[in-house]
């Protein structure tokens, strides 16, 4: 999340991997990527500030001058096309969550639907991740054996989840908005 003075949002895209703010996964993942310019996908209505820039392009070791923003409200085509793709990177934290070395994953692939365009950025919220949780599609090819493969078929999909079954919208209200306490 990018939380600059009043402007906010949620970044995605490749500017990530160059700039391994989360650099305990990085380092387990054993990635490093390097640039000469970076591409930050924000999800959010208001455009980026100079200070937002300034903000950014330090974490990433990168001039403001070095970076491109794309915006797209989270309540819109872009917004919901985005969320969707995040199918593989869904299974891949659970996988993680549950301690399984996603490192052993070796392939993946991954469709999921996307929603109609909502009203609101939070109702959006609801319908893109309802699209990954109850329409999403994932398959990965691990290195594990049969046993360790039964328990993730067992605990890794969507209908694994206590909440199962209840729109995202209303497991985002249950759980005050907080993504890492949903399962």
């Amino acid at each position: 999340a990018i939380s600059v003075d009043k402007f906010f949002a949620m970044g995605s895209g490749p500017l990530r991997s160059h700039a391994r703010v989360e650099k305990e996964l990085f380092e387990k993942l054993g990635y490093e990527e390097e640039a000469e310019h970076g591409v930050l996908v924000l999800e959010g209505r208001v455009l980026p500030t100079e200070a937002v820039a300034e903000w950014v392009a330090k974490k990433a070791r990168l001039t403001p001058a070095q970076l491109t923003f794309v915006i797209a409200p989270t309540a819109s085509l872009a917004g919901g096309v985005q969320i969707s793709a995040r199918i593989l990177e869904t299974g891949l934290h659970k996988m993680e969550t549950l301690g399984f070395d996603v490192r052993r994953v070796i392939s993946a692939i991954g469709t999921a639907p996307l929603p109609p365009v909502a009203k609101n950025d939070l109702r959006a919220i609801g319908r893109t991740n309802d699209c990954i949780l109850y329409g999403g599609q994932a398959r990965y090819t691990v290195q594990a054996g049969d046993t360790e493969l039964a328990e993730l078929a067992a605990k890794v999909p969507a209908s694994a989840s206590r909440d199962y079954g209840t729109p995202f919208y209303d497991i985002f209200q249950r759980y005050g908005g907080d993504f890492y306490k949903i399962d």
